[in-house]
């Protein structure tokens, strides 16, 4: 649908499209692609702009972030290189932690590099930050925990999202939409 809705002349439409399909996809990088290239094309640059934020956190490159910074200037923006406050970092933790386990079942050290891979490295976190997010989000019932052997013969501990984790993950989800779009 949204390919012909594109082809037909339909821009608007098939960003509203994508932008639904999006919703319910949200760590899709292909389709935030598609969407930050139907909202340059449709004139909506300030959404052109909120999606590629987001695609060069979740597919950080070189390429991302040029184009990030050409949408600013296409739009008479100017970007400063941005150094994310410690209060946000951990506000955003939760949210952050529930969507790397949405992905799928994960360990500590592999979930702090990940926060830096989504990043781009502006995130680093410590074993001091995370390991008490997710003793707090076990507590709550948010994600479970199992240790297994790893092929090197150390023992992990796994962690993964429970039904009442993506739950709260789709609840963050909507928050930030709200204070992003404000």
């Amino acid at each position: 649908l949204t390919f012909w809705l594109e082809r037909t002349g339909h821009v608007e439409e098939a960003q509203q499209e994508l932008a639904a399909q999006f919703l319910q996809r949200p760590l899709d990088v292909d389709l935030l692609q598609r969407l930050v290239d139907v909202s340059d094309r449709a004139g909506r640059l300030d959404d052109a702009i909120r999606f590629q934020r987001q695609l060069a956190i979740l597919r950080p490159s070189p390429a991302a972030q040029e184009r990030l910074a050409r949408l600013y200037r296409q739009n008479g923006q100017t970007r400063e290189a941005m150094e994310i406050n410690k209060d946000l970092m951990a506000a955003s933790s939760t949210p952050i932690v529930l969507a790397i386990l949405a992905e799928g079942d994960s360990y500590g050290y592999a979930i702090l590099k990940r926060v830096r891979e989504l990043s781009g490295g502006r995130m680093e976190w410590t074993d001091g930050m995370l390991y008490p997010v997710l003793h707090r989000l076990e507590r709550l019932g948010h994600i479970k925990a199992r240790w297994e052997v790893a092929e090197s013969g150390r023992r992990r501990k796994y962690y993964r999202i429970t039904a009442r984790g993506r739950t709260q993950l789709a609840e963050d989800r909507r928050q930030w939409q709200a204070v992003d779009a404000a």
